[in-house]
């Protein structure tokens, strides 16, 4: 790891962006100084550091969801606004389960206490329980759900900067290598890159060590009922050639 000097607290301590270039800033691991577009934070627009590391990354301003040196572009930092959202509403959804809940606790206990033991009383009891039970019981739901978009939207942002590194390396990347570039778990990055192969986005290619590597390759891959490219005379002449044989 290069360190330069820090310009604000003059230590030699400050380290450039990863897989951006000391040129588009970094930050200061003395003192938290952050500079350069790269670590401006995509929820509040401050120019600000990172606290933590890998899936639990977040803006040392704000608190929102981060990924390093703002990898992944626009992509990532539209998934990410989207994972922050979703976070606020399963945190609002949460609390409202407890609130709910508790509610329908204190009902309960007061209506025994306050209310005969006959039918009748029990039956009121029950109905003043009953409503904020079943408010509960739907604000659970929509926090696991509001979890789940959380989740989906955070590894999308992930996803993109795992194809941004990618494609910065000509000669491609291992899973290893993202993990480090990342700071995510080596099977957590193995995970994102095999999901861009599958989509196509990103081309496995297997060197004479056997390791691995996904690159992004110059052209997009032909996919399943996509037309030739217009320019590619050689298949444009065996379609010829094959209506031809076949008296087409």
């Amino acid at each position: 790891m290069t360190t330069s000097t820090c310009p604000a607290c003059g230590a030699d301590a400050f380290v450039a962006n990863v897989a951006t270039g000391a040129a588009d800033g970094g930050q200061c691991s003395r003192c938290g100084y952050s500079a350069g577009e790269s670590s401006r934070c995509p929820h509040c627009n401050a120019v600000a550091r990172i606290e933590g590391s890998g899936l639990a990354a977040v803006c040392a301003m704000c608190g929102g969801p981060r990924v390093p040196s703002n990898l992944g572009g626009d992509a990532a930092a539209s998934a990410l606004r989207e994972q922050k959202k979703a976070l606020a509403n399963a945190r609002a959804a949460s609390v409202a389960t407890v609130l709910q809940g508790a509610f329908s606790t204190v009902a309960t206990l007061i209506g025994l206490a306050l209310l005969p033991a006959a039918l009748a009383g029990k039956l009121v009891v029950f109905a003043l329980a009953i409503v904020p039970l079943i408010l509960a019981m739907r604000s659970r739901g929509r926090a696991r759900a509001a979890r789940e978009r959380a989740s989906e939207a955070g590894e999308r942002a992930w996803q993109a900067a795992a194809e941004d590194v990618a494609g910065r390396r000509k000669d491609g990347i291992t899973a290893p290598e993202l993990a480090r570039t990342l700071g995510i778990e080596p099977e957590h990055a193995d995970k994102l890159l095999t999901a861009l192969a599958v989509t196509d986005r990103t081309r496995i290619d297997v060197g004479d060590d056997a390791e691995v590597r996904y690159s992004i390759g110059a052209d997009p891959r032909l996919r399943v009922g996509e037309e030739l490219p217009a320019d590619d005379e050689r298949a444009d002449e065996a379609k010829r050639a094959e209506r031809g044989g076949t008296g087409r």
